[in-house]
């Protein structure tokens, strides 16, 4: 399984580490791995809660500034998306169907994380390299 992680880099430059046999499961296993190797270095953007009526006014707004093209566009469910910051750098870690698994820069400065991520995956002796 060690040649299923790929490397790859977009058209803005952002780098991408992908294992597409990982699924859903694999997808928190991965947080969780991450989690406890940059312990003291790793964060969540924590959501903002905010009142009822705030999300309330806030969400029938959103609902009247639809307009009919986008009632007519899929809207992708990005529940499997979550953004992590190592060492104040954001970096996405996703899951989907097709792709599996995929740690990805959210900005060019953010690529030597991927780097080391990739690093640090390829040097575990963990189930998903054997």
């Amino acid at each position: 399984m060690k040649t299923a992680w790929k490397m790859f880099i977009t058209d803005a430059g952002l780098n991408s580490y992908q294992n597409e046999t990982l699924e859903l499961r694999d997808f928190y296993r991965m947080i969780v791995f991450l989690q406890n190797n940059f312990k003291g270095r790793i964060s969540e953007k924590k959501i903002i809660h905010r009142s009822f009526l705030f999300s309330l006014v806030k969400m029938l707004y959103a609902n009247s500034q639809n307009t009919e093209k986008n009632r007519n566009q899929v809207i992708e469910d990005d529940d499997n998306i979550r953004t992590f910051y190592i060492d104040g750098t954001p970096i996405y870690i996703g899951w989907c169907t097709c792709g599996g698994v995929s740690i990805t820069a959210k900005e060019p400065k953010g690529n030597p994380k991927i780097a080391e991520i990739a690093g640090m995956i390829e040097h575990q002796d963990i189930w998903w390299n054997q």
